[in-house]
């Protein structure tokens, strides 16, 4: 539970492994260029989200992972944001 709204926390960690990724060093060079360019993108979009309590992290290691963390009732409309 949050302190200061008493709304719940919730998690969201989304795995997106690709072999491709671990072929070569350009594959994984271009694997993390995607995952910033992605960040770089949403960065304006998302700062409201942020400045409330919502945090999001895509990097990329094996594929991509996204982690989104923040109140439950809308992580998923975040998750909607960032994968569209």
């Amino acid at each position: 539970m949050d302190t200061k709204f008493k709304l719940p926390h919730g998690f969201i960690n989304v795995f997106m492994e690709s072999l491709l990724t671990e072929n070569s060093v350009s594959n994984l060079n271009m694997a993390s260029i995607y995952s910033m360019c992605v960040k770089n993108f949403l960065s304006e979009k998302l700062y409201p989200a942020v400045i409330v309590g919502f945090n999001y992290r895509l990097h990329s290691v094996d594929g991509l992972i996204l982690r989104v963390n923040g109140f439950n009732e809308k992580l998923s409309l975040l998750v909607d944001i960032i994968t569209k």
